[in-house]
């Protein structure tokens, strides 16, 4: 008789790309979310007047939310800086602050 080989649940689901925990991966896709409107909210009460120390600022956030969503999805692709819930919402604070 033949002896078959075992395959751990872990190493099934990464092979077949299968998320094992959804619900840890939807609060993040939600907490982006958050995030994201956060930054359009922004966008959006910037009259055509901003000054351009406000206007870089807002860029700065911009990235930061991006090399967030890498940090939160994409651990092994490092960000190019660091970046925190913390230090999003520190620099959208900095931003309202703003004249």
């Amino acid at each position: 008789m033949k002896k078959k080989k075992t395959v751990s649940i872990i190493e099934y689901s990464h092979k077949h790309g299968i998320d094992l925990m959804p619900c840890a991966t939807y609060a993040k896709a939600k907490e982006i979310k958050v995030i994201v409107e956060s930054f359009e909210d922004v966008v959006k009460n910037c009259p055509p007047h901003t000054s351009v120390e406000k206007r870089k600022a807002i860029e700065e956030y911009a990235w930061m939310i991006e090399e967030y969503k890498v940090s939160i999805f994409a651990q092994e692709l490092k960000t190019a800086f660091p970046v925190s819930r913390k230090r999003l919402d520190q620099k959208l604070l900095e931003i309202e602050e703003m004249m």
